[in-house]
């Protein structure tokens, strides 16, 4: 039983510290999660709060992975990782069963699992942690009480400052397909012989006499004069190859879609992404403004990317000066481009240059020496 116990805890513990650093890496992205299952159960008003219970639970997966290893505190540690793993198997297994969210967002954009999967992970760590919770007062220390107290104390305080400072900065590491040197336009493509989504159709006739409405297969549609077409569906039986990319486009105003104009541009593009202008920060705009005029002078292009509304683009170059164009995209797409609101992206020739934090937009000198070549 001693040597059950010990795998556990070996395993436990490290699966909480790498879960909990990969969410803590990009605890914004993370916050996103949680509001979309905020939205799932009409608990919208704990939106304010994601980000802030994001990196709770960053840093407090952290801090119990090695309370375990250790050994220390393990009646509250065990109560603690056995309430989160209810809870969280209890999530997963509602993804699973009505996929009202694909992606439970456990490693963050590291590895992606299906609900299913999350599931079973949890299902398998409720097993592990059932065995340390029944065994946690006869878990002994792995180092002497001070020098186990001590390092919990640094899983604490160091967790807590890389998840503020990947908050006010950018992930250190960018598991997303729009990191710096992917080529957006070619994470698009779909290769040639890649399978298709096979859909099951189902077509709904309308009887003239009865005004009854029957559903027909596709092989088996009425024939003569009895029946009008009323309504169709359509859906996925098997999906097909889904590309890296696949939500991301550039609007204009008119609809006209610019995508490949600008992906396929050789010259240098300047992206302000911004998925929600209404509470996008103000900060450095004055910076951003010189970047654009020296984009124009240079004959370079400077857009501005949103999901928001005409007028609170107006409304945000009234506040910041702003004098670019502004075109549209999927909110979700634009999240997932750059962690910040607003953040600056630089392509050339549809390959990813380089992202800025809204607090880390560079200097036009550092520009000049270190990009614009």
């Amino acid at each position: 039983m001693k040597i059950l116990v010990n795998i556990s805890r070996i395993l436990v513990g490290l699966l909480f510290i790498f879960s909990g650093f990969i969410k803590a890496n990009d605890p914004l992205g993370f916050s996103y999660k949680l509001v979309d299952y905020f939205t799932v159960f009409d608990m919208e008003f704990l939106n304010p709060m994601a980000l802030g219970m994001s990196m709770f639970i960053c840093v407090i997966e952290i801090v119990l992975g090695f309370a375990v290893l250790l050994g220390t505190f393990m009646n509250i540690t065990a109560w603690l990782l056995l309430l989160m793993i209810i809870f969280f198997t209890w999530l997963t297994g509602f993804s699973a069963y009505t996929g009202e969210v694909t992606d439970c967002g456990c490693f963050g954009d590291a590895i992606k699992l299906t609900p299913l999967e999350s599931f079973i992970k949890d299902v398998i760590l409720l097993f592990f942690i059932s065995i340390i919770f029944i065994k946690r007062n006869s878990i002994e220390l792995l180092l002497k009480e001070k020098v186990s107290r001590t390092l919990l104390a640094i899983s604490l305080i160091l967790p807590t400052g890389f998840t503020f400072a990947c908050y006010t900065h950018l992930p250190k590491i960018d598991f997303r397909p729009y990191k710096v040197g992917n080529n957006i336009y070619d994470l698009m493509q779909v290769p040639d012989g890649a399978p298709l989504d096979i859909f099951e159709s189902t077509f709904y006739y309308k009887n003239k006499t009865s005004g009854e409405v029957k559903e027909f297969p596709l092989d088996n549609l009425p024939s003569g004069d009895d029946w009008d077409f009323h309504d169709r569906t359509d859906k996925i039986i098997q999906e097909g190859y889904k590309p890296p990319i696949h939500d991301f486009s550039i609007i204009n105003v008119d609809g006209d879609d610019y995508t490949e104009d600008f992906l396929l541009d050789e010259g240098f593009n300047f992206v302000l992404i911004s998925y929600d202008l209404e509470n996008a920060m103000h900060s450095n705009a004055d910076m951003i403004n010189a970047i654009a005029d020296k984009a124009s002078d240079d004959n370079y292009r400077f857009i501005g990317m949103t999901a928001s509304t005409e007028g609170e683009i107006n409304e945000f170059r009234d506040a910041t000066g702003a004098k670019y164009d502004f075109y549209f995209a999927d909110a979700t797409a634009l999240k997932t481009v750059v962690r910040s609101n607003p953040g600056l992206v630089l392509l050339k020739g549809g390959v990813v240059q380089a992202k800025w934090h809204i607090n880390d937009i560079p200097e036009l000198t550092e520009l000049e020496s270190n990009y614009l070549k």
